[in-house]
C-alpha cells in the first residue's frame, strides 16, 4: 500500500498537538512532517505514538547551519529530515553558489546522521528546480530521494496536468520521488482523493498532503479512503505495463522473445 505523510505545525496555523493527532489518524497517514522549532510540539506528537520527521525552509546562505538544525531534530527522535530548497523567500537556491551550499548542507547532516533518511522538497518543475545546479550537486550522494510540490489549484490547473508538468516520475535522478499534494484553499474531498489515486498511478510508493491543519476532516477522510484504494490504481498500472509489453512482443517480437512471454504465463488460469 502506498505511504502517505502529513505536513504539519507550519507557524501561522498551529493547531494543539492532539487536534493534529486526531487529523493524522482520520487521514491514516503514516507519520507527520514537522516543520522544525517546537520540541514541545514533536514530543506531544511522539508520546501520542504518532510517527514524526522535520523539515526546514532552508537558506542556501547558511546551509552548512541548515544540515546541523535537521541534524539536531534527528538527535530529538525524528525518523527523517526534510530540507525545503525553494528559491523563493529568501531560500537563493537559484543562485551561482547552491550547488556547494547543498553540498555542505548534505555533509553537515551526514557527518552526524550517516543514515538517517534525507529528503528534499522542491518544485520540480522545468525552469525552476528540476534541472537546477544544486538538484544535480544533490543527486551524487546523500540524500534518499524527493519530494516536489504538486499543487493544482496554486498551478492553476486540473489534477493530471501539475503531475505532468511538477513530478518527474516514480524516480528522479535515480531516487524515489513523492508528490507533495494540495490539501488548502478548500480544494475539496474530491480532489484530494483524485490527488492520492494520481500519485499511486503514476508509481509513487508515497505522497505527502500539505497541510494536517488546513485540511477539512471531509478532506482528510479522503485521503484515507484513496490511500485505501491505492493498491487498485498500482495494479492497474502493471496490468496495463504487462499489455503493452505483450503487444510490443506480439508485433516485433522474435521466436525467443515470444517462448520466454510465453514461459512467463506458463501455468496460470
Amino acid at each position: 500500500m502506498m505511504r502517505v505523510y502529513g505536513w504539519c505545525h507550519n507557524g501561522y496555523h498551529d493547531l494543539p498537538a492532539a487536534e493534529v493527532v486526531r487529523r493524522a489518524r482520520l487521514a491514516s497517514l503514516d507519520a507527520l512532517i514537522i516543520k522544525y522549532g517546537d520540541p514541545a510540539f514533536e514530543r506531544a506528537i511522539a508520546a501520542a505514538g504518532v510517527a514524526w520527521g522535520t523539515e526546514r525552509f532552508c537558506y542556501a546562505r547558511q546551509a552548512a547551519a541548515e544540515g546541523g538544525m535537521l541534524a539536531d531534530a534527528v538527535d530529538a527522535g525524528a525518523a527523517f529530515a526534510v530540507a525545503n530548497c525553494e528559491p523563493n523567500d529568501g531560500g537563493a537556491w537559484d543562485s551561482p553558489a547552491a550547488a556547494a551550499a547543498i553540498r555542505l548542507l548534505i555533509d553537515a547532516f551526514r557527518s552526524r546522521h550517516p543514515s538517517a533518511p534525507l529528503y528534499i522538497c522542491a518544485d520540480l518543475r522545468r525552469g525552476r528546480s528540476l534541472d537546477a545546479p544544486f538538484a544535480f550537486e544533490a543527486a551524487r550522494g546523500g540524500i534518499d530521494g524527493w519530494m516536489p510540490m504538486v499543487y493544482p489549484r496554486a498551478f492553476g490547473q486540473s489534477v493530471p496536468d501539475p503531475f505532468a508538468a511538477a513530478f518527474p516520475g516514480a524516480t528522479y535522478r535515480g531516487l524515489p520521488c513523492w508528490p507533495v499534494l494540495q490539501a488548502y484553499g478548500g480544494i475539496g474531498a474530491a480532489t484530494v482523493a483524485a490527488q492520492v489515486g494520481e500519485a499511486a498511478w503514476r508509481g509513487a510508493a508515497a505522497c505527502s498532503v500539505y497541510a494536517v491543519e488546513t485540511a477539512t476532516d471531509d478532506e482528510l477522510r479522503a485521503a484515507a479512503s484513496a490511500k485505501a484504494g491505492a493498491g487498485a490504481g498500482v495494479l492497474r498500472a502493471t496490468a496495463l505495463a504487462y499489455m503493452r509489453g505483450a503487444i510490443a512482443i506480439l508485433d516485433h517480437g522474435t521466436p525467443a522473445e515470444l517462448e520466454a512471454w510465453g514461459r512467463l504465463f506458463a501455468g496460470s488460469t
